[in-house]
């Protein structure tokens, strides 16, 4: 099906990012050739996904999906992950890893659309507020690395929670290094010598003390921030100039996207009956029933503040409902924006 964006220019941008991946990762490996399958279906704005595939990307989006700021972010990450996860893999066991293929892979992404301009500022901010959001409402938050690993392989909320985790850390690290080098240097450069390491011995596995180690030569609490934030599992508050001067940092509240019913099982039923509703979730409070065929719906993914609203056929008749998707509520960290522009806004964090 058709695309809002038009896949051509999208495709050119495309190869830019993967293009400044591999020169800011400084890899010697080429990337493969890729393929970018568009796949347009029925889906709230918002609600996208990006599949990495052998050479080749699957996008699915909805038919009036933009080619926004968080779509670019994701296609990105999944790029990065050539490298991150791919040429450099950073874990005592496989399965403890997603903090580094999913976290690390998504700050990559992010630090390299901020560096070729791809990101504004503001997005970069919206990104990270995204992951923030992701802590402070999952029910997994508390949970150590290795429990949430575990979990990972089939719970969605679980994989969402290490990867927040991983970003986070990633970033509350790089502006540890940045403030004790006095901006000499960077968590790139920590990527970039291991990853010339692990190509040149064709060898992706690095030890965790590896990890540490390369960090720590700047940091000297590398490994105790390591085991608290990551290990453990701890609250990630981020330092004062994480996002540089442009933001200010306090607490607040975030609230979970909460559909209230399984909006994938939903979408792949070939009768687009609603299945999932849950007893005391927003969607049974504003009128779903298992069982209702869709016509249409309109929402925001993501976004608990925009109502979601249904068409629905219920007994041969038509039924029209409209709820605020909220779930869990939690508090954290947020970054408001001073009045400074743009060009005041200091390198990518």
């Amino acid at each position: 099906g058709y695309t809002a964006f038009d896949p051509r220019p999208t495709v050119a941008e495309i190869a830019q990012i993967r293009s400044s991946l591999r020169e800011l990762l400084k890899s010697d490996v080429d990337p493969l050739s890729y393929a970018y399958l568009f796949v347009a279906q029925t889906r709230p704005l918002g609600s996208f996904t990006t599949t990495p595939r052998w050479r080749s990307i699957l996008l699915q989006v909805g038919p009036s999906e933009p080619w926004s700021a968080s779509l670019r972010l994701s296609v990105a990450q999944q790029l990065a992950r050539r490298w991150i996860g791919g040429s450099l893999v950073v874990s005592e066991h496989q399965a403890n890893g997603w903090w580094f293929n999913e976290g690390v892979s998504r700050y990559v992404a992010m630090l390299d659309l901020a560096h070729i301009g791809l990101l504004t500022p503001d997005e970069v901010r919206d990104a990270v507020a995204g992951e923030l959001s992701v802590l402070a409402t999952s029910p997994h938050r508390t949970l150590d690395n290795a429990r949430l690993a575990e979990l990972a392989p089939k719970d969605e909320v679980a994989r969402a929670t290490l990867m927040a985790r991983g970003a986070l850390y990633a970033l509350y690290e790089a502006a540890i290094l940045r403030t004790k080098s006095k901006g000499q240097h960077s968590l790139a450069d920590v990527l970039r010598v291991l990853i010339a390491q692990a190509e040149g011995l064709k060898q992706p596995d690095a030890p965790l003390s590896m990890w540490l180690g390369a960090v720590g030569k700047n940091d000297p609490d590398a490994e105790k921030t390591f085991d608290a934030l990551i290990t453990h599992g701890g609250p990630i508050v981020l330092p004062a100039d994480a996002l540089g001067p442009c933001f200010r940092a306090s607490t607040g509240e975030y609230t979970a996207f909460d559909p209230g019913f399984d909006l994938e099982a939903t979408r792949a039923s070939p009768d687009s009956k609603v299945s999932g509703v849950r007893p005391d979730g927003p969607a049974a409070k504003g009128g779903l029933r298992d069982g209702d065929v869709v016509e249409t719906m309109q929402s925001r993914d993501g976004d608990g503040n925009v109502p979601v609203k249904l068409v629905v056929q219920r007994a041969g008749a038509k039924v029209t409902l409209s709820y605020l998707p909220r779930g869990p509520h939690g508090r954290g960290q947020v970054w408001s924006r001073l009045k400074l522009p743009d060009d005041r806004c200091g390198e990518p964090p």
